[in-house]
């Protein structure tokens, strides 16, 4: 566990949380065999970190339930939500793995991913989190936490939790029954704001809530 979390951080956000390399400035995507060079380069915690991030910048107080590894790419993504105010005492830090990275090829006309994401390992305690967080709001990011806990909805229930979902893209794990099966659960779930505050401004400004 890494120190310093919220005991009353009402979102909890789980899944994995990468160390994003951006290379940014590109004319387009190398071929095999050859070399480009980036304009621009940036480090930036992702995957979940980014839906953590998000939150937090609009006022929410947010909890991040993730895997990093003991090394200086945990050590980056840790000093960015420490920046931005997410609580990561549910973030494990997993001796002698990488933390899962991500690099990012931006050209004018798209991006390309290469990514690394270690073995999950022991299933993170989600009940526990959900407990100790105080959470009334559980979001889901990436299939790969569904693999690891296809109770995920149920746990959050049973905490008193709502739940929301951000499969991905990936089409064949789209396919798969844990992943549907928490969707089907997420649909059948009745429909809960995230609650006042600037949030919910933000989405009646986009016209994405009442």
């Amino acid at each position: 566990m890494n120190a310093g979390g919220s005991r009353d951080a009402p979102v909890l956000v789980a899944g994995p949380a990468y160390c994003d390399l951006l290379f940014s400035g590109l004319d387009a995507v190398p071929d095999l065999g050859t070399e480009r060079f980036a304009r621009g380069f940036a480090v930036q915690a992702g995957g979940s970190a980014i839906t953590a991030v998000a939150l937090a910048r609009l006022g929410r107080p947010v909890a991040l339930l993730a895997d990093l590894g003991d090394d200086a790419l945990g050590e980056a993504v840790l000093r960015v939500l420490a920046a931005e105010g997410v609580a990561t005492a549910w973030v494990r830090r997993r001796a002698g793995d990488a933390t899962p990275v991500t690099a990012v090829l931006s050209t004018p006309q798209d991006r390309a991913f290469v990514t690394h994401l270690p073995d999950p390992g022991d299933a993170p305690d989600l009940a526990g989190a959900l407990r100790a967080s105080g959470a009334s709001h559980l979001h889901v990011a990436g299939f790969p936490f569904v693999r690891a806990r296809p109770d995920a909805a149920t746990l959050a229930a049973q905490a008193g939790a709502t739940t929301s979902f951000d499969p991905g893209w990936d089409e064949a794990a789209l396919a798969e029954p844990a992943v549907r099966a928490l969707a089907a659960d997420v649909r059948r779930a009745p429909a809960e704001p995230l609650g006042g505050g600037p949030l919910d401004r933000a989405r009646r400004r986009r016209g994405a809530g009442p």
